[in-house]
């Protein structure tokens, strides 16, 4: 790499890692910080020592690649929250065990299901649940019963 250039890559991902935690996709370097910076080496290049076509095509070439792969991430992270909706939406009526706030079961009959911040949110009895906290599902209740 010529002397006072600067590279960058960055992989963006929205998912949850092994160890549970969410990746923030904010503190990484994203598509926006990627062309401000490629824009910035273009501007304070040497005159004398412009940047090479290949190098500059090779950067543009990250440049796309990043944007897909946030593209992607994007749309990977709205397919899982649809199919947590759907998923959890068919336990409308159903008895359900969840782990509550203070971590003790509780239990009680699904009655809606909505998305809260990007977060699948299960009314049990009442309350609003993460549909992560939910630990088992039992049948359907019948009204009467």
């Amino acid at each position: 790499m010529p002397e006072g250039s600067v590279a960058a890559s960055s992989t963006v991902f929205s998912a949850q890692g092994s160890s549970g935690a969410y990746i923030n996709p904010k503190s990484q370097l994203g598509k926006d910080a990627f062309l401000r910076l490629l824009v910035a080496q273009l501007q304070n290049q040497d005159p004398l020592k412009p940047m090479e076509d290949t190098e500059f095509v090779t950067q543009l070439a990250q440049f796309s690649a990043l944007e897909q792969m946030t593209n992607v991430a994007q749309t990977q992270s709205q397919m899982l929250l649809a199919a947590q909706l759907q998923a959890a939406s068919q336990w409308i009526g159903s008895e359900v065990s969840y782990i509550d706030g203070e971590g003790h079961t509780a239990t009680g009959v699904v009655q809606s299901v909505q998305v809260k911040d990007g977060v699948v949110k299960v009314k049990v009895d009442g309350a609003e649940v993460d549909w992560s906290s939910i630990v088992q599902i039992g049948p359907r209740s019948t009204p009467g019963a």
